[in-house]
């Protein structure tokens, strides 16, 4: 890829992405494209690349937890299967979905995830992909601290044999988690 490449001037169009700051507004978490997901401490300064990336825009970051100590990340097309992960900024522990998926495993196309309320736990879409398109969608409700993955919500055929995914989750204000279907 000719962006890799540091003399190409699409290397450094866009070097970082996706800032966020932690609730307390001390730390700016963000990726650096070809280092990875950093923490930049606002009052030394510094920054400490904490999820290693050298595959080329491959994690990225979502959001801290309500609570403030973890972290939701996008790891990499690269990855296997290429999922959200909890980094525990304290310890420095990365927490993957413990999960065998069969076929492409798909996380982002179909809305972000989002933490729940408490912070045990965040839900995401999974849609896994096959040479002849979507075999499946599903709503992962995963563990923060263990990576155990709950299955919920699966996707349906309409009569046409149209796939319905499950997309864009979201927690109402009476604390229920709802969705949309979409094709």
């Amino acid at each position: 890829d000719p962006a890799k490449r540091e003399n190409d001037p699409r290397f450094f169009k866009y070097p970082l992405s996706n800032p966020v700051f932690s609730l307390d507004g001390q730390t700016i978490a963000y990726n650096h494209r070809l280092k990875g997901v950093t923490l930049f401490d606002v009052a030394s300064g510094t920054s400490t690349v904490v999820v290693p990336d050298d595959m080329y825009v491959g994690h990225s970051l979502v959001s801290f937890s309500p609570d403030g100590t973890k972290l939701l990340v996008a790891l990499g097309q690269w990855e296997n299967p290429s999922v959200h992960a909890v980094y525990y900024p304290e310890t420095g522990a990365l927490v993957r979905p413990q999960v065998e998926v069969e076929g492409d495993y798909c996380c982002n196309d179909h809305g972000s995830p989002l933490w729940s309320p408490d912070g045990s736990s965040f839900y995401g879409v999974g849609s896994v992909q096959g040479p002849f398109g979507y075999h499946y969608g599903e709503v992962w409700k995963v563990d923060a601290v263990d990576g155990n993955v709950t299955k919920t919500s699966l996707s349906s055929y309409e009569e046409d044999q149209t796939l319905r995914l499950p997309v864009e989750p979201y927690f109402a204000p009476d604390g229920q988690l709802y969705f949309f279907l979409g094709a």
